[in-house]
């Protein structure tokens, strides 16, 4: 009896000069699936995470083979064809036999040294796109979640993408992935390829951010599950990454202060002085991403403390709860987006530098006396007390400032 062992089908590809694996179905290429994995699994010495990519269902090649430790063949519960080389899992015909092959997957991902899950095509949310998705594929993830849970090896689930956010699939993702896509891809394809992003998607993907986080967020919540706003592309000079350097250190903050997956997508092999400033920045990161990771940033607009989509935006993470002392932190973003290129969802296009403030009250901490620094300049900006207390900065088209703020005792 042959049996159906968990098998990424992998091979490696040059793409201008660069070594890639991407998945294929083939049984053929299993010899080619070690030596990548070999050479994978010396980079955990270094320190380094591995990671996985997979989509839904079953390989279609595979369907007369029988899940591991089972009679049961994989085409006994998985039938169609999703557009993706795999059939869909038929839940309701046997639960028990989809959730043992998901287990025998994860615990040979253990097995492997894997990190990190990465779960495309999801449904309810991601477009067609040339494919076939069945319309509601959240068994799948409640699945893999079961199968980590019972792995070897603790890894995190990412989920994808643009994935509905209506309260009850919500609550399946927030109870089942680490983290979970807000946006679709945020890098360039096709004719615009020669860069990696456009400030114009960068827009899109922060308005996709404040969709989401006035929708299932309040005040002062602590994170349940992480979003995902792709990756950063920060790492790389302009004519890389497609935006400038200010832009670049907008993305970077929006995406720690919004307690993101933190991943550069960017050309290691390329990284310019600027870049690594912004990634090897330790105290800013301790600053902004390690408080975020727990108070994710939510938008108060200036003049209001409304939460709409504004050019000229502010954003607020936390207050931390008090401890037992009576000490208290906050961080503001102030950001000038430039005009909407598009998909910004503010409408506005107000060129050049900018005066951005908001008051205390605005961002709902009047009751409070906060000592404020400007996070990336490191310079203290003095006391600010109540309702009319304002923090203002003079912003470029795409330029940003992270205010960190300290309750007085």
């Amino acid at each position: 009896m042959e049996e159906s062992f968990p098998i990424i089908r992998v091979f490696p590809v040059s793409r201008q000069g660069k070594w890639r694996a991407i998945c294929m179905p083939e049984s053929s290429l299993r010899f080619n699936v070690f030596i990548i994995l070999i050479e994978l699994g010396s980079r955990h010495l270094a320190g380094l995470k591995l990671g996985v990519y997979v989509v839904p269902g079953g390989f279609l090649q595979d369907v007369n083979k029988t899940i591991l430790n089972t009679n049961i063949h994989i085409g006994d519960v998985c039938s169609g064809n999703n557009g993706l080389a795999r059939c869909n899992w038929d839940f309701d015909a046997n639960s028990d036999a989809v959730q043992q092959w998901h287990d025998s997957v994860v615990e040979q991902f253990g097995r492997w040294g894997v990190d990190f899950i990465k779960l495309d095509f999801i449904t309810p949310g991601s477009p067609q796109n040339g494919v076939n998705l069945p319309a509601n594929e959240s068994l799948v993830v409640a699945a893999y979640h079961t199968a980590i849970s019972r792995s070897s090896r603790p890894m995190r689930l990412a989920i994808s993408w643009k994935l509905d956010r209506d309260p009850s699939d919500f609550a399946i993702w927030s109870s089942n992935a680490d983290s979970f896509r807000t946006d679709q891809d945020i890098n360039n394809a096709g004719s615009n390829s020669a860069s990696s992003t456009s400030w114009g998607t960068v827009q899109r993907a922060i308005d996709n951010y404040r969709q989401y986080i006035v929708l299932h967020t309040g005040q002062d919540e602590v994170l349940s599950i992480y979003p995902d706003m792709d990756n950063m592309f920060v790492a790389n000079a302009g004519a890389i990454s497609g935006v400038t350097n200010e832009q670049r250190r907008t993305i970077l903050n929006h995406w720690m202060l919004a307690g993101s997956n933190l991943m550069l997508g960017s050309d290691l092999s390329n990284i310019d002085g600027f870049g690594r400033s912004l990634v090897s920045n330790t105290a800013t990161f301790s600053a902004i991403a390690d408080f975020a990771s727990k108070y994710p940033m939510r938008p108060r607009n200036p003049g209001s403390g409304q939460g709409v989509a504004q050019q000229l935006q502010a954003w607020i993470a936390g207050p931390s709860l008090s401890a037992p002392t009576g000490n208290s932190t906050a961080l503001v973003l102030l950001a000038n987006y430039g005009p909407d290129l598009g998909q910004g969802g503010f409408q506005t296009s107000l060129t050049g530098s900018q005066t951005v403030s908001i008051s205390l009250a605005e961002l709902g901490i009047a009751s409070r006396s906060w000592n404020a620094k400007d996070v990336w300049n490191n310079k203290n900006l003095g006391v600010l007390k109540g309702n009319s207390a304002i923090l203002s900065k003079n912003l470029g088209e795409g330029e940003s400032a992270v205010i960190l703020l300290t309750k007085r005792v």
